[in-house]
């Protein structure tokens, strides 16, 4: 409270400040340290240090266990609360929120925010089932059209596989009785005429 001032230090001579609020992987690599998240993970700890009303562990296996995300077991707070606290605390520093984050997250939303914010992910689910609805309808009308076509062309003798055009078979030709001429009538026929013709 004013006693504020700005240390004169490079980023590869970080301070270390008091280990019951520290990051572990402030202590293990100072090279590369995102300082932003682990001021996160700082700010994880006193919210716990607040709801279980006792200061955290300096060291021993309930400090390791706070720093591989494994919270304390807090009764008589919203869910909503514990899951900010919860990934302020992971081990993974990428995977812990920014401040920007943190406002936005529904804790610190008010009524009407939060009810537009339930509202923008209703709209994103029914977009992406729309989009899923027009993908099947787009395909059933190809599958239409295709069995249409494939319907059309065995109507018309065409081979869906071949491709092409059948030729229909050749109908066999016609056999026409052929007559006699005169002079080849059977020997049979002309006795009986002759018979007729005595009589």
């Amino acid at each position: 409270l004013g006693m504020t001032r700005k240390l004169d230090i490079s980023r590869d001579l970080i301070p270390e400040g008091d280990n019951r609020y520290l990051a572990r992987e402030l202590l293990q690599d100072e090279n590369g340290v995102d300082l932003t998240k682990v001021d996160i993970f700082a700010v994880g700890i006193t919210a716990l240090e607040l709801l279980c009303r006792q200061q955290p562990p300096k060291s021993g296996a309930e400090w390791q266990s706070l720093r591989d995300g494994v919270m304390p077991s807090v009764s008589g707070y919203s869910d909503l609360l514990l899951q900010c606290i919860q990934g302020m605390i992971n081990p993974d520093a990428a995977q812990r929120p920014s401040a920007a984050d943190i406002l936005k997250h529904p804790l610190f939303l008010s009524d009407l925010e939060r009810q537009n914010d339930e509202l923008r992910h209703q709209c994103a689910h029914l977009r992406g089932q729309i989009q899923e609805m027009e993908k099947q309808k787009t395909e059933a009308t190809k599958t239409t059209e295709l069995v249409s076509k494939t319907q059309m062309l065995s109507v018309k003798g065409t081979s869906p596989r071949a491709g092409h055009f059948q030729k229909p078979l050749p109908l066999p030709p016609k056999q026409v009785p052929k007559r006699p001429k005169h002079g080849n009538v059977p020997a049979s026929r002309n006795m009986q005429i002759c018979v007729n013709s005595s009589g």
